[in-house]
Formats: C-alpha cells, structure tokens, sequence
C-alpha cells in the first residue's frame, strides 16, 4: 500500500520527546472535534511499539469491543505509515513482532463484562491510555488504575486524551487550578483545536465549525475549540447539580417511559437539530434521564430514529408539542408506524416557565442522569430564555419529564390519539 502523508500539528512535537523526560509522568491532550487528537495518539503508541520495553494498557471508561473500532483505527493508521506489516492483533491486543511490545485494550468501567480487567491487565504495564477520558466520572477509578503503573526500571507514564467538558470534572480540577491555570509540574499539557488541522480537514467541517461559532458562541467554544466550560448566570442548572444527578442511587423497576420529540420546523442554521429524549420513572418514583439521540435529521430520519428508541426501551409512548408542529410530528410517526402510542402536549407558557418546575426537581435530587449527556449538558446549563437559539434537546427534557412528573401520568400509559 501507498505510505499516506500524516500532517500532524507542530503542537504534538513534544509527544514524541516526552519518554527521555524523567519528570513527566502525564500526558494530558486536550483538543475540540477535527483537531487530529486520534491521529496524533495512534501515531505516538505505532512509535512507541518499536521499544521492546513498552507495554501498553489502551483504555477507555467503556469499552465494548476493541476488535470491531479501535483496534482497525490503529491499523489504518499503521498503513498510512507503511509498518502495518510489523503487527499481528487480536480482538483485545496489539503486538509489534519486531520488538514483542503489546496493546492491550480494556474497559475501566466495573459494571461491564470486563468488570475491573483494566486493574487486572495492569502487571508490567508501563504505559496507561485513558482516551475520551471526558467520560470517566470515577476519580477513584481512575487514581487504582494510575497507582498499579510503576513498573521500576522503565519510563512510566499515563496519556489522558479528551474532549474539555465542564470544570466540575476531575480532570479540571486535577490539572488547572481555580482559575484555569496549569498547576502541575509533572505534567505535558497539550491543547489543540480544529484551527490547528485544516491541511486535514474538509470544507464542509470547516464551514459547520464557522456557522456554530456564529450561532452558539458558547458552545463552538467548547466543542470546536476544545474549552472547559462553566456556568452561565441566569440559567436554570448548573454543573453542580447535574453532577449530582449522575451520582449513584438506589433505583426501581420502571413504570414508564416515554420518548419527547422536539423537531426542527425550520430552515435557519440556528433551529436545525431535533431533539429527541427518552425519559422514565421508576417505582421509587425516581425521574430517569435515559437517552438524548437528538441531532440533525430529515424528518424521515427523526422519525426512525424516535421509533427506534421507542421499541429499544419499550416505551409506552411518545410525545409531541401541537404548538410546534405538533400535528406533523405525530402524522410523520404513523406514517412510519401506525402502532406507536402518540400523545399531543400544548405549551401555554414560554420556555423558561415550563423549565422552572423540571428545574425544581434537579434541586431537590428527584432526576437521575443515567450517564452524562454533554451536548444537553450544555444547553441546560446554558439556557436563560434570551437570544433566537431554541435548546432542542432541553425542550424535549422538560417535555418528558414534564409528562412523567405529573401523578396522573405517572401512574397511567398513553392513549392511542
């Protein structure tokens, strides 16, 4: 095969150096969507393949199957450098032939199969790789697993790799001080966005990153620039709250759950996502959050989607607001299926009145966030009812729970309308 070009950022330099330095145990690269962050790491770990003394832990907070994503990436990358030869693998591991330095892919987290594998896998590793670390909630977790990496006589060193969320994640607060300030010493910040890529990127990523950045300011910062976020004053959540939300909790059975659609009804690249949610209560009357499949879709594609979320969780219904476009949401739903539960909803005060009350059971620890949600996460801590953007997945939020919270419906399905 033809060797492909890699056009890494000069910001990653410093990667490829960071084994000769003894006073760097971490890594940390943080980076926005396109900024090459993936490229950079399979290009570092094909490197560092090549020392005989390297074993590699590669993990992430979940991690279903190496074999069938991640693992084929780091191929395609071998490719592109014209060593892909150099490697035999395995549904779970990596090995160079030339050096027998390793890969070895596992989950963090201990609920799944592979409950607590990383810890296992971790004898002789000298390297840990935490990528997508942004979905790593477990401080504690996390601090087991970079303990057991001090085998003695080799460079022991931990890569965080990550998309910035919000400051109340572990991770802000490990490295940045209250200010956004690097605290630590021992640690090779590398920060990077889209900006820093564009001899790999398209036009049509480019011109989506520039028309978020006109429209949600706030949020191309943080997706597209790669920038921590933090509350906004005036809006009805905080991090705070919604990081109490995903706190672990005894939880029930559920008897009910329901899917609130929010479509978008027009044309302009502000309003162009749908919001689509899939909430439930259970028998300790606990408010579930369970998914946000929201995004940009056809009204064929919103469609499917929903009716998909609808049978995968067995939901016993969805909703739809007649205010917005009520009547084409549920005439597009039995289109597609004419078995699907629908119910009408009416808004009859703005957004922000109907958000107050949802709000209220956040503070008072009644909603569950199943796990975190991020684009959500941002228009809830975000929204203050000015400006034209409409928070598609928060509308679809308070619809559900809206229609969960109240005692009728809490205890009675929806009727076929």
């Amino acid at each position: 095969m033809t060797q492909k070009q890699i056009n890494l950022s000069s910001k990653y330099k410093p990667l490829f150096k960071v084994i000769a330095d003894d006073n760097i145990r971490y890594v940390l690269m943080e980076g926005g969507r396109g900024s090459g962050k993936s490229v950079a790491l399979s290009t570092f770990l094909n490197h560092l393949t090549f020392d005989a003394k390297n074993k590699i832990l590669f993990t992430r907070y979940t991690m279903a199957s190496a074999g069938t994503s991640i693992i084929p990436e780091f191929r395609e990358k071998a490719e592109w450098l014209g060593n892909e030869d150099s490697f035999i693998s395995t549904k779970s591991e990596v090995i160079n032939k030339i050096t027998n330095s390793e890969i070895i892919y596992r989950g963090l987290k201990p609920s799944s199969n592979t409950a607590n594998s990383a810890l296992k896998s971790a004898n002789n590793v000298n390297i840990l790789v935490l990528e997508e670390a942004q979905e790593c909630a477990d401080h504690d977790l996390f601090e087991r697993v970079d303990l057991s990496i001090r085998t003695k006589h080799r460079k022991n060193l931990i890569v965080i790799v990550l998309n910035p969320i919000d400051k109340g994640h572990w991770i802000f607060k490990r490295f940045y001080d209250d200010r956004g300030n690097r605290r630590r010493t021992d640690t090779l910040y590398i920060k990077s966005s889209y900006l820093d890529n564009l001899n790999n990127l398209d036009d049509s990523f480019v011109n989506m990153a520039e028309e978020m950045k006109e429209a949600n300011p706030r949020k191309y910062d943080n997706i597209f620039m790669g920038n921590w976020l933090s509350d906004v004053q005036g809006a009805l959540w905080t991090f705070k709250m919604l990081d109490k939300a995903r706190e672990p909790r005894r939880l029930g059975p559920y008897k009910r759950i329901v899917v609130a659609i929010d479509p978008a009804v027009s044309s302009k690249k502000t309003s162009d996502e749908t919001g689509i949610i899939v909430s439930g209560i259970d028998t300790l009357d606990n408010l579930i959050v369970i998914d946000d499949i929201s995004g940009r879709y056809t009204p064929n594609e919103w469609g499917n989607k929903a009716l998909n979320a609808y049978y995968k969780y067995e939901a016993d219904c969805m909703l739809g607001e007649v205010n917005n476009g009520g009547d084409l949401i549920e005439s597009n739903i039995k289109n597609l299926d004419q078995n699907v539960k629908f119910k009408q909803v009416r808004a009859t005060r703005g957004k922000i009145l109907r958000a107050e009350p949802i709000a209220g059971l956040y503070e008072s620890n009644k909603v569950y966030h199943v796990k975190r949600f991020p684009e959500l996460d941002e228009q809830m801590t975000s929204y203050t009812g000015d400006g034209d953007v409409s928070p598609d997945r928060l509308d679809a939020l308070v619809w559900s729970l809206t229609e969960l919270s109240q005692r009728k419906s809490a205890l009675t399905h929806c009727i076929v309308v």
